[in-house]
């Protein structure tokens, strides 16, 4: 018996196996709803999206929340707010023993293992208790690349000097790959990528003087 929550992958290729199984996706519930603390298990992040669009912001929806939860929950806004699990204030489990353990009975050592170390491998996670956070109405995202021939060394140099100076409401994150190059035909070249999410519209971003 396999448990999951839902997949992360949009084709649905997530799970493969030689050898038979059944999974068991759990139902979905919501208890408790405010801005502040929500209960939920089962749920897909476009389900998140629909009933929570003024509070939740996602951008991979086929995503389910208990997986993203168990392995840390890395985010856009984590340089604001932290990761995922920083904001889980309790949880369910069934345990080995086929025991119904809330944060308090389980412990701390077991809390702390399922939100982050893998919830699979400590249990069955029956359901999160979350802290929900507030999102500005407007929020600034862009993209921008360069390549090598653009000058890409002394610019991921400098990126690495101030990308922890930034305001907390500024995330930046770079990828590094390999594409081909428009400059030399028939030869490769680096390409540094850059995705920004800012807390805020972009005349806060940028102000005018």
């Amino acid at each position: 018996m396999k448990i999951r929550s839902g997949g992360h992958d949009y084709e649905g290729v997530s799970y493969v196996s030689d050898v038979p199984f059944f999974i068991l996706i759990c139902s979905t519930f919501v208890q408790s709803m405010s801005v502040l603390k929500m209960r939920l298990h089962g749920f897909k992040l476009e389900q998140l999206l629909v009933k929570f669009l003024q509070n939740c912001r996602e951008n991979l929806s086929t995503v389910g929340v208990g997986g993203h939860f168990s392995g840390g929950g890395y985010g856009n806004m984590m340089r604001k707010y932290g990761l995922s699990v920083d904001n889980i204030i309790d949880a369910q489990i069934i345990d080995v023993n086929g025991r119904i353990l809330d944060r308090a009975s389980m412990g701390e050592d077991l809390f702390w293992a399922i939100t982050g170390g893998g919830g699979s491998s400590f249990g069955v996670v029956l359901a999160y208790k979350i802290k929900l956070v507030r999102v500005p109405s407007t929020v600034t995202v862009f993209r921008v690349t360069r390549t090598y021939e653009q000058n890409l060394t002394n610019i991921v140099y400098s990126y690495q000097q101030v990308a922890d100076k930034l305001p907390e409401e500024i995330f930046v994150r770079m990828t590094l790959g390999v594409v081909n190059s428009s400059v030399r035909t028939g030869e490769k070249t680096n390409i540094a990528t850059f995705l920004t999410l800012f807390l805020g519209d972009s005349e806060k971003l940028l102000p005018h003087e």
